[in-house]
């Protein structure tokens, strides 16, 4: 993604990210809805039925009000809504900040920030297929979660100061780390905490929550680029250390309680 809008910059011009960005969502429309097959199990989906049908509730408040009553699913689901606007706070304005940081022009510093965050991208994606998989069995997802958080919020505060665009692969190495581990840990974590008739709506909630940060998120962070360069990572970096604190006390209010790992390492 972040190549394909860098090259179309560069080489097709300010409208051609865009309009590559609309074309891939409708196609992914046509391919869901002519391919995908229903994962809710048959029983399940006949019980839903036979239910009264539910009110118009775009905001899935039923949803979070469930969470609300968990004992720990609604701090899940605010920790991932807190790193993910920390995270697309920077992100967003990473072309602007190359930009002004190495003095260069929309289309060269697009084109930069496609290579560096298909970097992250790429490495994220692959470190979660290898290290994270053999890590979860030996850690659980609770501490995989801290430590990625932990990584995360240390790089940020790091990233506004590469000498050299050369510099970013090396401080964005840390940040892929960060990402696959937090991925996969909140996506488990969550769905370890959710009844199985209940996952999909579950998740809903949490895919809605994110598209939610990910408004919130540039909203921040451009306001805060249009003051200093700097303060979108900074305050990303400020608001994954508050998240590692709600990630300790996640550990405190779950400490003993099983079956909120998927497998539960030793000493957990």
């Amino acid at each position: 993604g972040p190549v394909l809008g860098g090259v179309s910059l560069k080489y097709l011009g300010e409208l051609a990210p865009g309009l590559l960005a609309g074309g891939l969502c409708a196609a992914n429309w046509f391919f869901a809805f002519r391919r995908l097959p229903e994962t809710l199990d048959p029983s399940i989906m006949a019980a839903n039925r036979a239910q009264p049908p539910r009110r118009y509730d775009p905001l899935n408040t039923s949803s979070l009000a469930a969470a609300l009553r968990h004992p720990y699913l609604w701090l899940l689901l605010a920790i991932s809504f807190l790193q993910l606007t920390a995270f697309s706070s920077m992100e967003q304005v990473f072309s602007l900040f190359f930009k002004a940081h190495l003095n260069l022009d929309l289309a060269d510093a697009g084109l930069k920030t496609g290579y560096a965050l298909a970097f992250v991208g790429v490495l994220a994606g692959g470190l979660q297929g290898g290290l994270t998989r053999r890590l979860a069995p030996r850690l659980g997802e609770r501490r995989m979660l801290l430590a990625g958080i932990l990584v995360f919020a240390v790089t940020l505060f790091a990233l506004p100061f590469g000498p050299t665009y050369g510099s970013y692969f090396l401080l964005l190495t840390p940040l892929a780390v960060g990402r696959s581990l937090i991925d996969p840990s909140l996506s488990s974590l969550i769905s370890q905490a959710s009844p199985a008739a209940e996952q999909g709506r579950t998740f809903g909630t949490f895919q809605g929550l994110n598209s939610l940060a990910r408004v919130a998120g540039p909203a921040v962070g451009l306001w805060l680029f249009e003051r200093q360069i700097q303060l979108p990572f900074l305050f990303g970096g400020a608001l994954s250390a508050v998240v590692s604190v709600l990630c300790v006390w996640l550990w405190h209010r779950t400490k003993g309680r099983p079956g909120v790992d998927a497998v539960s390492p030793k000493a957990a």
